[in-house]
């Protein structure tokens, strides 16, 4: 990894705690929209500066699942200036499969379509 690209990947702030109306409480760590920070087995987001959520999603592998991601262009049209990372700890209540589906129907952000209960009750 050269210095530019691991300076690039330096979160924008400190880890926050983002909870999700049901309170249920996830630890992100922010990143400019573009990054491509080096982690495995997390749920994402993209987000506005406001902290809006606009989009989750969970990666095996993020650098590979950010790289030409089909939605992240149209998250920046709409407001996202960050990316958002949150690593379940091994003995967290919810791996990072069952945290994304949790804050997609707790918090129904308006680009996620699946696990998405207002999408689906206003039949879009």
């Amino acid at each position: 990894m050269s210095v530019i690209s691991a300076l690039f990947n330096l979160p924008i702030r400190a880890d926050f705690c983002f909870t999700d109306g049901f309170g249920g409480q996830f630890l992100f760590r922010p990143f400019v929209l573009d990054a491509k920070p080096d982690y495995s087995r997390v749920v994402y987001a993209f987000a506005t500066p406001e902290q809006r959520v606009l989009y989750f999603g969970r990666a095996e592998d993020l650098p590979q699942r950010l790289y030409g991601h089909e939605r992240k262009d149209e998250a920046a049209a709409f407001g996202a200036t960050e990316l958002w990372v949150h690593q379940p700890a091994p003995n967290a209540p919810l791996n990072y499969i069952a945290a994304e589906q949790h804050l997609i129907r707790a918090c129904a952000p308006m680009m996620n379509d699946q696990h998405n209960i207002v999408r689906a009750l206003l039949g879009y």
